[in-house]
């Protein structure tokens, strides 16, 4: 495999891009996820309750009666005195690990957009960051309907190639939006 294609291309970086809002949005959001998960205190039966149920949060579980548990519930009910910080430990890992990559994510969009000229930024800054339509930024800007978005296509296969935002990293982005709505 190449090394080009570990990365984000044109559509993805404008997904990004249109979704950057929502993405700051998210970080705030996993930040207190994470002090929230941090103060938790677990009993044993929040904790069967979550094992069965995979969640993280254990607040956005509804209390219903819990599964039948099986034989692996059983053997980790056995082993539930080191289960709980065992758990605590790797919840905190999963949203410290959402965390650094929305945050990174993030980073390298502002820093990549910083290389565009005035022009381009404002045109990148009015559709995607603001939401304007197209008609609208080219009035702001005074330029023709096709004179906007031919700069913004130079502009996006200029970012493509030093963005350099992993495909995984967008795969996961994108679950966190789609989880979110």
């Amino acid at each position: 495999m190449s090394l080009q294609q570990a990365f984000i291309r044109a559509l993805e970086l404008e997904y990004l891009l249109k979704h950057h809002s929502i993405i700051e949005s998210l970080l705030q959001s996993l930040v207190s996820e994470l002090e929230a998960f941090m103060q938790q205190q677990f009993s044993e039966s929040e904790l069967i309750e979550t094992l069965s149920m995979g969640n993280r949060v254990l607040t956005d579980v509804p209390r219903v009666s819990s599964p039948d548990p099986g034989a692996k519930m059983t053997r980790i009910v056995q082993n539930l005195p080191g289960q709980v910080d065992r758990l605590k430990l790797q919840g905190c890992k999963e949203i410290i690990d959402d965390i650094n990559t929305v945050d990174l994510t993030l980073k390298k969009l502002e820093i990549t957009l910083r290389a565009l000229t005035k022009e381009e930024r404002q045109i990148m800054q009015l559709y995607f960051l603001e939401g304007h339509t197209w008609e609208q930024v080219a009035d702001k800007m005074q330029m023709s309907l096709l004179q906007v978005k031919q700069r913004r296509k130079r502009a996006i296969e200029r970012l493509v190639p030093v963005t350099r935002i992993s495909l995984s990293d967008y795969r996961r982005i994108v679950e966190l939006i789609e989880g979110n709505r």
